[in-house]
């Protein structure tokens, strides 16, 4: 039996299918992250038709109505580089943007999507595939090629940063209620 720790490797996590709530507490050491990190995880499975599952290296994906809602993923001191400390991060796309552009617009969330849109790191610097979007009026510059251009990556997030999550995973459930309809 192999006893669950922070850096077990992809290969035994993927026999384990560790749950978030038992990661957490062991890779994030700062109880503030620690339990924003938990409540998130709670109010992702008291969610509505909201399904969490292990799906890579303390990584998990939020489906809803069998389509990729966001992921979230713990990563425990020098996860990629020796300095870097423990976090946790919420990545999403809002595939329905547009049939709620106008909300986003009126709660004032477009800069929160604007700041934390996310560039894939390897078009950036090696494929090519780099691309200018217009995102909610406004132009993002360097969008990866194989990205919806819709992906938001909020790390470590504080209070005001997972109510604005919140917010805008609910806007898109409700449009994926409307579209399915």
């Amino acid at each position: 039996m192999i006893e669950l720790r922070s850096d077990l490797s992809r290969k035994e996590q993927e026999r384990l299918k560790p749950k978030p709530e038992d990661l957490i507490p062991l890779c994030l050491e700062d109880d503030y992250m620690k339990n924003k990190a938990l409540d998130f995880v709670t109010y992702l499975r008291t969610t509505n038709k909201t399904k969490l599952v292990w799906c890579t290296r303390n990584g998990w994906k939020i489906s809803y109505k069998g389509e990729i809602l966001c992921r979230m993923g713990v990563s425990p001191k020098g996860w990629a580089k020796p300095i870097d400390p423990p976090s946790w991060s919420v990545r999403f796309v809002l595939v329905h943007i547009n049939e709620y552009e106008k909300i986003i617009m009126k709660e004032r969330l477009q800069e929160f999507i604007w700041d934390n849109v996310a560039h894939c790191g390897f078009c950036r610097s090696e494929c090519g595939g780099r691309r200018n979007v217009i995102i909610l009026g406004k132009e993002i510059k360097d969008i990866g090629c194989g990205g919806n251009p819709w992906g938001i990556a909020i790390g470590a997030p504080d209070e005001a940063a997972i109510s604005n999550i919140k917010k805008l995973l609910e806007l898109e459930k409700q449009a994926r209620d409307e579209n399915s309809d």
